[in-house]
């Protein structure tokens, strides 16, 4: 029930255009998160990966895959969610940016018809 919930939340998150956030640069496609992977927690059905990028840190979780500390990856479709909890770990992130990862990384799988 959960996993719908958050399904729904995503999509109407896609649904809506906004403006950056105050402090965050606008790029050439907001709903992309670039940057170095510094830590990765596994809670299936997703990745929940601590990301350097170039506006500083940020969380974002991609479905379940395997990635290594240090690999440069690219998110796309990312839906910001907030006070959101690993489930498994006990702990809460306040912001994380829901997507998929994009084609240029190595670990992307193209999905099977």
């Amino acid at each position: 029930m959960a996993h719908r919930i958050e399904a729904f939340l995503i999509l109407g998150v896609l649904a809506c255009t906004r403006a950056p956030e105050p402090g965050r640069p606008a790029s050439a496609n907001p709903l992309v998160v670039q940057g170095v992977i510094v830590e990765q927690v596994d809670a299936a059905p997703y990745s929940y990966l601590r990301l350097t990028t170039d506006a500083g840190e940020a969380w974002v979780a991609v479905p379940l895959t395997a990635l290594e500390k240090g690999q440069r990856v690219a998110v796309k479709n990312a839906a910001p969610l907030k006070n959101v909890d690993i489930p498994g770990t006990g702990r809460r992130l306040d912001a994380v940016s829901f997507g998929t990862l994009a084609p240029s990384n190595p670990a992307y799988r193209r999905p099977t018809p």
